[in-house]
């Protein structure tokens, strides 16, 4: 229930004004450059969930 309140809010703070904003790139440097942003920001938010709903192991724990 937690890592499915943290998504949503992830949605409605950072993918919805995201998506409401029209990009704008006069060139293809500023293309790959928003491209690459958007990318590891795509990669953080993936491994921020993935962390989230899988149980870490604590040291001394038993497998």
């Amino acid at each position: 229930v937690l890592v499915s309140e943290v998504h949503r809010r992830v949605l409605l703070e950072y993918v919805r004004p995201l998506m409401q904003v029209r990009m704008v790139c006069t060139s293809a440097k500023m293309r790959a450059r928003v491209a690459t942003r958007l990318g590891e920001e795509a990669r953080q938010l993936r491994e921020l969930f993935t962390r989230l709903v899988r149980p870490t192991r604590h040291p001394g724990a038993t497998p």
